[in-house]
């Protein structure tokens, strides 16, 4: 088995697992996260906005390039205790990948921030699912994310694609409202 078959499989593991025990949980524990109003009406959604993110970086292996992208985190499709959905869409120029220049992943991900773990700044992780765009063909990947607030409104993060073909390695600096 590949290795991005066994990182999918473990992910997807993680994820049933977890869903599986916040099933069991009561109301009143989640009603924490949302307002009392909502969850006594059994509505669990968040009351926070949508918040975007402009993603500028470098790809580091398999081969040096540019990485310019935005993401948009979507507090209303959280669907773990802790953890927060975001959608990242990169453009990684002069990558290179089955002969083009420029190629677009859209990851689809899980973050878990944890407050005050950098010299008082959120530290994060996350895993994904998603696809590489604009080579001919897309290619399935998995990502992990690693980062960390550096100061308001800046974060530095470092992501790993593991993909069919290659496994992509890149640091990003997030800007955010």
């Amino acid at each position: 088995m590949s290795l991005l078959r066994r990182f999918v499989a473990v992910s997807v593991l993680l994820v049933v697992s977890a869903v599986g025990s916040q099933a069991q949980q009561s109301s009143t524990s989640l009603a924490r996260y949302v307002s009392p109003a909502k969850a006594a009406q059994g509505n669990f959604l968040s009351d926070q906005a949508p918040s975007f993110s402009l993603r500028l970086g470098l790809m580091f292996s398999p081969r040096g390039a540019g990485i310019a992208g935005l993401d948009v985190t979507i507090p209303q499709l959280s669907i773990l205790t802790g953890w927060t959905v975001r959608v990242d869409a990169d453009a990684i120029i002069k990558a290179n990948f089955g002969g083009a220049n420029t190629v677009f992943p859209v990851t689809f991900n899980l973050i878990n921030n944890v407050p005050g773990t950098v010299g008082g700044r959120s530290a994060y992780f996350g895993i994904g699912a998603g696809g590489i765009l604009g080579s001919g063909k897309t290619e399935f990947v998995a990502k992990g994310t690693l980062g960390a607030g550096l100061s308001r409104g800046i974060a530095a993060e470092a992501n790993v694609l593991f993909g069919e073909n290659d496994t992509v390695l890149s640091a990003v600096i997030r800007l955010h409202k």
